[in-house]
């Protein structure tokens, strides 16, 4: 199945060392945070995008630069991020795994909040 998603919210995320996506994997650079299915604490292995799911920029998109790993234009969906949505964010929003350490968190909220037009294929 393959799905556009236009004009959605992107921002980044950090993790301390040992902390397990909530699909059970180790974080790393590439993975995504989505929103729940539904909104609640209770559905935080519940995902709007199915874990494992593909998502890639569209190619009128200009790439997401990280400060190590360079250009990224896709990623895989492995989290689940704002349960609530406190922060008021696109549907489909993408929250990016951006590594660990204090130089990581800066570089994340550098990053801040960015628009992107993907598809996701799973």
């Amino acid at each position: 199945m393959t799905f556009y998603y236009f004009d959605q919210d992107i921002t980044a995320y950090t993790a301390k060392c040992g902390r397990i996506t909530a699909s059970g994997l180790i974080p790393k650079v590439g993975y995504v945070a989505v929103h729940p299915a539904r909104w609640g604490m209770d559905q935080w292995n519940n995902p709007i995008i199915p874990f494992g799911a593909s998502i890639t920029l569209l190619d009128t998109e200009e790439s997401i630069f990280h400060p190590i790993y360079g250009e990224l234009r896709s990623f895989q969906v492995q989290d689940i991020g704002d349960m609530l949505n406190s922060r008021g964010l696109s549907g489909y929003f993408l929250d990016i795994y951006w590594g660990e350490g204090p130089d990581m968190e800066q570089s994340a909220i550098n990053f801040g909040m960015q628009k992107r037009s993907f598809r996701v294929e799973y």
